[in-house]
């Protein structure tokens, strides 16, 4: 029986030096407690249907995980099946005891002396309220018009595959917007009603979701299946958020609606109704907004599950601005930043982090395509330093195509030193491939401190924490004990043969907070591992026509279940894995 961490290994060592050989276990079981029998004896019979766990039955199960191709770290933890008992009150313990306590003679404390424990702080962490102002943009359009009066330097930039550019200026692309919002308006769409998008390119992209927040639209960014005349699994998911959403108009190109006739004539898409961007743009600019208010759905961000219907998650132009108000002011983020991005725009951080947040602050904007960067990706480094790019972003895998491009470069007169974060976010990030890249670049003068860890769900708008490096801490690691997972964790050196590597997410965003919990959703210690539950301003209120799936993620006390594991240390968030899919 155990009164701490029970590690087999240093319990054999001292068993070897006090017994012979022949006599050592083979295995060794952890119990809460021995069993007894009613008469107070050791219960041989239960001890025998104990369950073995050894050491050699976790190295496997390890080892068996980490052979799977979309795993990055691994560890198997054993924990106690805790049977949860009924509430016990005084009264079953000692009966009458009301009456005890009326009668009983008064106790002099004087002669107790309270020892009380210091406790761990618990795992809950709230970012500071947003700094107010009052004449800060409450809608989405609001923050565009605000752009185009304000910034008068065409500060939007669409690069093409062949490296030209488009360029805008936030005035422009209102009154492009407003131009849509005409063509949008004479199939008689009416505020809140939905409109699916198969369009490929950004500059098509961004102006029609802008022409649909205008007129209180509802915009909603689909992947573009390779094909429409062959079987799946996009086509299939655009299929059913298509009849999930009552069959809505769909803006396509001309290109794409030929590619569209391509569909058998019994698929329901055959008969959708479809709006050419083309036609759209060919209007005179309606300057008669929506006035839409905060908590109206702005858009809705589509999940990108693997296996069944994507979930449709509804967000408020309050979710949105508060998420990115949250973020900048945290990140330190400017007019003058000059930001990029490649990823698609059907992504939450595209459409949210690195446009809507942008245009919060009136920056410059420059936008390539993922092929762009995909075919090559140099190209991304190419884009950096001739567009003296600040910020910019990808998946952690993107870090690693560029530790392998960069193998096979030679006389490269790239200046990096212009960057002040490259945020890693959108899969499970890699220590030694963040640590590589940053060695890789430090002959470009790409800066120490500049990656920038984050967590973020589309559930909440995109990110609500961020790590601040510094020069003195570029990277934050919580190096612990694997044996200790199930509990209170204990750090060791990361060098200690049963170290397990977390890398921190950062602190929480003004206007949000962050718990960690147990199964029944108490509040569990820092440093604990459990369940990582979101709530505020950011927090979207709900998946769109999904009662299951909003019983089971959003709580009734407005926390949301991220359905991620991890934990909270000063402040800061650690993800270990996912908790177990129902």
């Amino acid at each position: 029986v155990s009164n701490g961490p029970f590690v087999p290994e240093r319990l054999q060592s001292h068993l070897q030096a006090k017994l012979p050989a022949g006599l050592l276990p083979s295995a060794y079981v952890p119990l809460s407690a021995l069993p007894l029998t009613a008469d107070g004896q050791l219960d041989q019979a239960a001890l025998a249907h104990v369950p073995v766990i050894d050491t050699d039955l976790v190295q496997r199960w390890e080892q068996r995980i980490q052979s799977l191709p979309e795993i990055n770290q691994v560890a198997v933890v054993v924990k106690e099946n805790h049977e949860i008992l009924p509430p016990l009150h005084l009264g079953n313990l000692v009966p009458n005891w009301q009456t005890a306590l009326a009668t009983s003679e008064t106790v002099n404390i004087d002669n107790f002396v309270a020892v009380a424990a210091k406790p761990k702080q618990l795992a809950l962490s709230h970012g500071k309220p947003l700094a107010e102002d009052a004449q800060a943009p409450t809608t989405l359009p609001a923050i565009l018009q605000r752009a185009a009066r304000e910034v008068s330097e065409k500060n939007i930039l669409y690069i093409q595959l062949d490296g030209s550019e488009i360029v805008q200026s936030y005035a422009e692309l209102l009154e492009q917007a407003a131009r849509i919002l005409a063509g949008l308006r004479k199939p008689d769409l009416k505020p809140q009603d939905k409109v699916i998008f198969q369009l490929e390119h950004n500059q098509d992209i961004i102006p029609v979701f802008w022409g649909c927040l205008l007129g209180g639209f509802i915009p909603v960014i689909a992947v573009v299946p390779s094909s429409y005349g062959e079987s799946s699994r996009t086509l299939e998911q655009l299929t059913q958020v298509w009849q999930l959403l009552e069959q809505p108009l769909i803006i396509t190109t001309a290109e794409q609606e030929k590619s569209m006739q391509t569909l058998s004539k019994t698929h329901p898409l055959k008969n959708a109704r479809l709006g050419l961007i083309e036609t759209l743009k060919n209007n005179q600019p309606d300057n008669s907004y929506y006035q839409a208010q905060p908590d109206d759905i702005a858009f809705f961000n589509l999940t990108s599950g693997s296996t069944g219907v994507p979930k449709c998650i509804m967000l408020t132009h309050r979710n949105i601005l508060s998420r990115a108000s949250g973020t900048n002011e945290l990140c330190q983020h400017s007019k003058d930043d000059i930001i990029l991005n490649w990823l698609p725009f059907d992504h939450i951080g595209s459409i949210s982090d690195w446009h809507l947040r942008a245009v919060d602050i009136g920056c410059k904007l420059v936008y390539a395509p993922k092929e762009y960067v995909l075919a090559q990706p140099l190209n991304w480094l190419e884009l950096i330093d001739k567009y003296r790019i600040t910020h910019s972003w990808a998946p952690n895998f993107a870090y690693s195509l560029i530790n392998d491009a960069i193998k096979s470069v030679y006389q490269k007169n790239w200046d990096l030193s212009c960057v002040k974060s490259l945020l890693t976010a959108g899969e499970s990030i890699s220590i030694k491939i963040v640590q590589d890249f940053l060695k890789n670049l430090a002959p470009y003068k790409l800066n120490q401190t500049a990656i920038s860890t984050a967590f973020g769900m589309a559930e909440m708008g995109s990110g609500i924490t961020y790590f601040q490096a510094t020069n003195t801490t570029p990277l934050k690691f919580f190096s612990v004990d694997r044996t200790t997972l199930a509990g209170s964790l204990v750090h060791v050196s990361p060098d200690n043969p049963n170290s397990i590597i977390f890398m921190s997410l950062g602190s929480v965003i003004p206007s949000v907070s962050i718990r960690i919990v147990d199964d029944e959703n108490n509040l569990l210690p820092e440093e604990t591992i459990g369940h990582f539950q979101v709530k505020g301003a950011a927090v979207s209120p709900g998946y769109y026509k999904n009662p299951p799936a909003n019983q089971a993620a959003f709580l009734a006390d407005g926390w949301f279940d991220t359905g991620d594991l991890g934990f909270i240390s000063e402040d800061h968030l650690v993800l270990t894995g996912r908790a177990k899919e129902s």
